[in-house]
């Protein structure tokens, strides 16, 4: 019996003894829930068999455990889990370094589950002291429609805000994105990415150094410069220079809808359509704006380009023309003449050949510097050609002498009337 009677006594003289450590190692509130059996010599506190301890909120399991005295170290393996009642986090290790950020370390694969959240890394830590969250190595990220693969991601439990410094890759609502930097904010709900931003889907590749999505409008707004590039099907980039750039720009992602509103300059095949305003249709493959002015700049040395200052414009990316609409009113110059047009509809047709056709119907006011006017039914200006031709019983007034007929051409390379 006083040997039995011993035992317990021991028991109870080891158990107490290792809950003194523990509340040092985690500060307060800790509690040893159960375990099989204790060891312990000098150096260290062994612990075997179904581990269960409790820190404030947090239930952790694990099979075995050792606490080291001198380094103040608490090493547990085997099974390891953390409960709250928010979050569930599975690994094989867990590790406690008392160091001036108090460190609560889970490795060998580990496993972070909150609703509608979830977490893998290699290591997972948690920097008691300063609050903060860091999932280190092979690390995935899910929440809702997100998922994010980065190599350190760190949330910080004050501020409530989740980031990464050294690059991290993003798939939301189809669309592959990758930044240098990132930040979650989770009471503004809203995400900030910079430098070296890059935003992939199946049809393009768009490139800017600062970009902010919010969650409850979903628009991406980019401030700083954004180019559009289209993409094959290999996700490789066009071989083609076309591509389109603003200073300003805005992505509605359940429309499918770009609206650049700051300085946007279009290239497409040689041509540069430079405007103020415009909204990017990708579902429809559409480009509408007003105002736009265009530069040919495979003919720098003949000086073309063309003003549309009035009016409502559409670039159709399918047909592969421009739509002048709403009594359009352009400037078209050519070396040093100057034409001035003023209609119902414009339509201009851009070639592979780096040339244009200029198709214009109800040509209601059609100014050749100002000797010559003209109006008529249908006008079409062929670039490679450097012609202008009248159909429609035009009329033309060249210095207020009238002249009329069925058809006329003008050759812009050497203005003569025929």
């Amino acid at each position: 019996m006083n040997s039995i009677h011993f035992l317990k006594n021991y028991f109870l003289i080891i158990l107490l003894f290792f809950l003194l450590f523990i509340n040092k190692v985690f500060c307060k509130n800790i509690e040893l829930i159960h375990v099989d059996s204790i060891q312990k010599n000098e150096k260290f506190l062994f612990l075997i068999g179904n581990i269960h301890l409790k820190y404030n909120e947090y239930h952790i399991f694990c099979d075995k455990a050792i606490y080291y005295k001198k380094i103040n170290k608490f090493y547990g393996y085997g099974k390891v889990k953390l409960i709250s009642k928010k979050s569930k986090i599975f690994s094989k290790n867990i590790e406690y370094i008392s160091r001036s950020s108090s460190i609560l370390r889970f490795s060998g694969g580990s496993k972070l589950y909150q609703k509608n959240t979830k977490l893998f890394a290699h290591t997972i830590n948690f920097f008691l002291k300063k609050k903060l969250f860091q999932a280190v190595n092979h690390v995935i990220f899910y929440h809702n429609n997100i998922k994010l693969k980065t190599h350190i991601l760190e949330y910080d439990l004050k501020s409530k805000k989740l980031f990464y410094k050294n690059g991290a890759f993003i798939n939301y609502n189809k669309l592959n994105i990758y930044s240098k930097k990132g930040i979650f904010y989770e009471n503004k709900k809203k995400v900030e990415l910079k430098d070296g931003v890059k935003i992939f889907d199946k049809n393009y590749i768009i490139y800017s150094n600062a970009i902010e999505y919010s969650f409850q409008k979903k628009i991406i707004d980019f401030y700083t410069t954004c180019i559009i590039k289209k993409a094959n099907n290999k996700n490789n980039l066009d071989s083609s220079k076309n591509f389109i750039s603003s200073k300003k720009m805005s992505f509605f992602l359940q429309k499918k809808r770009f609206i650049l509103n700051n300085n946007f300059k279009i290239y497409y095949n040689g041509k540069v359509f430079i405007g103020n305003s415009l909204i990017f249709d990708q579902k429809k493959r559409q480009i509408s704006f007003n105002h736009l002015s265009l530069i040919d700049e495979n003919n720098k040395k003949e000086k073309f380009y063309l003003l549309f200052k009035k009016g409502f414009g559409i670039f159709d990316l399918n047909k592969k023309f421009l739509l002048l609409k709403e009594e359009p009113n352009i400037d078209i110059k050519y070396k040093k003449n100057l034409v001035s047009i003023h209609a119902d509809v414009i339509k201009i047709y851009v070639k592979k050949n780096f040339s244009y056709l200029i198709h214009v119907l109800s040509v209601k006011n059609f100014i050749l510097n100002k000797y010559i006017k003209v109006k008529c039914k249908l006008l079409i200006f062929d670039s490679l050609k450097k012609k202008i031709k009248l159909f429609g019983n035009p009329v033309i007034l060249i210095k207020n002498q009238k002249f009329d007929g069925k058809n006329f051409s003008i050759d812009l390379s050497n203005l003569i009337i025929n």
